[in-house]
């Protein structure tokens, strides 16, 4: 059964801004985000359902052994600014039988912030084990 896990992080990049960057063929997340995401793009498709990319991880991800993976787009709101990915290949695949992220880009507290909603749908291969 996958297990839910949310959180959200507010950036200093205007929500707009944020939406479209992580619709780029080529995104700039890697700048954004550097400890996380060392580089973002399309690798098939046009950036709606079905698109397939490909992600490297960045520094923060590395003591959990994960450095890459294909995400595959399976829901895409550009009123609400919201995206589905499912991960179809790589190192999360060796942690989880699953794993399903719904990213959601609002408004920010502040001018030229946004807020990023994140919820994770994951299902764990060995449960004793500590997940990142």
């Amino acid at each position: 059964m996958a297990t839910p896990i949310s959180t959200s992080i507010e950036l200093k990049v205007p929500a707009n801004k944020l939406w479209e960057e992580l619709r780029a063929p080529k995104s700039a997340l890697p700048k954004l985000i550097p400890d996380f995401i060392e580089s973002s793009e399309i690798i098939e498709g046009e950036g709606d359902v079905g698109t397939i990319k490909l992600v490297k991880f960045g520094p923060a991800l590395l003591p959990y052994q994960i450095t890459f993976s294909k995400e595959k787009i399976v829901a895409v709101d550009d009123d609400r600014k919201t995206i589905k990915v499912c991960v179809i290949e790589g190192d999360m695949l060796n942690l989880f039988k699953s794993y399903e992220a719904t990213i959601t880009i609002v408004e920010g507290s502040q001018r030229n912030t946004s807020t990023v909603n994140l919820t994770v749908y994951r299902e764990a291969l060995d449960p004793d084990v500590a997940l990142p």
